[in-house]
């Protein structure tokens, strides 16, 4: 990819030198953790995806980092109350990881993204992002192996996959000790497990359906009552029950008796 600029303007071009972001942008910074800080004609900052869609939208913070590092970008936010900018730090899904509450944070280090400096209240303190950050970036995705049910447990020698729902409704599978994530925009019908890394270069176990193979940003999966009407491109299910019954005829069992099992994938 390449910036280029026009009447005082910069946008993007791909290699074949086609137009891919026509020239709208006061500042265009270079691509980094999948995204592009850039700043409108009105000067307000944003990060923006190749497809030129705001994942931090104009306005929203009056200064951001040029670039990522390891999927992570400083903000600063203003507060007319006060009268003061407060500083804080984002995910590339565009997630405070840090609240806005510093006097000021240091440039990001690789290096030390478990020691950051920062000030609060005039006073020095340090951040430590491993820490901070509790959620897991489910954008940048990139798919190293997959396997099916069978094969996830032949390789990782375990007999079953256990989907549980965690406190805040999140739907996580573990396995042996080890726990991942589980992403899908339906039931899964058709469950793969894919070993991918993030937009931050995380590694983890993804549980989806295998129609998502190769899918670079996808939803995690959140716990819902199951009193809704269910749909399928088959036939309707009226209750739990009847799906729990069409989903002991495939590779799911739902609960087991225990509620805090989501599903036991045998």
């Amino acid at each position: 990819m390449e910036i280029y600029q026009e009447n005082g303007l910069y946008g993007l071009k791909n290699d074949c030198g086609e137009v891919v972001i026509s020239p709208q942008y006061r500042d265009f910074y270079s691509f980094s953790c999948g995204l592009a800080c850039v700043r409108n004609t009105y000067y307000q900052y944003a990060y923006i995806n190749i497809f030129n869609k705001a994942v931090v939208p104009f306005g929203k913070y009056i200064w951001i980092d040029p670039y990522f590092t390891c999927g992570y970008a400083r903000v600063i936010q203003y507060s007319v109350i006060e009268d003061k900018q407060y500083w804080g730090i984002i995910n590339t899904m565009g997630f405070i990881v840090v609240p806005c509450e510093y006097d000021n944070i240091w440039t990001l280090n690789e290096e030390y993204l478990d020691n950051l400096k920062a000030f609060k209240d005039n006073m020095e303190c340090r951040i430590n992002l491993r820490n901070a950050d509790k959620k897991i970036v489910l954008d940048g995705l990139k798919y190293i192996k997959t396997y099916t049910i069978d094969e996830f447990k032949a390789e990782f020698n375990v007999s079953k996959i256990f989907v549980r729902v965690n406190p805040n409704n999140v739907i996580l599978f573990h396995f042996g000790t080890n726990i991942g994530v589980v992403s899908n925009d339906s039931y899964l019908l058709e469950p793969v497990v894919s070993i991918v890394c993030n937009s931050a270069g995380k590694l983890f176990c993804l549980l989806h359906n295998r129609n998502n193979v190769g899918k670079i940003c996808v939803k995690q999966a959140i716990h819902k009552a199951q009193h809704k009407r269910i749909h399928d491109h088959s036939r309707d299910y009226d209750s739990y029950n009847e799906y729990k019954e069409y989903v002991e005829e495939s590779r799911l069992d739902a609960f087991e008796g225990d509620e805090s099992n989501y599903w036991n994938i045998d």
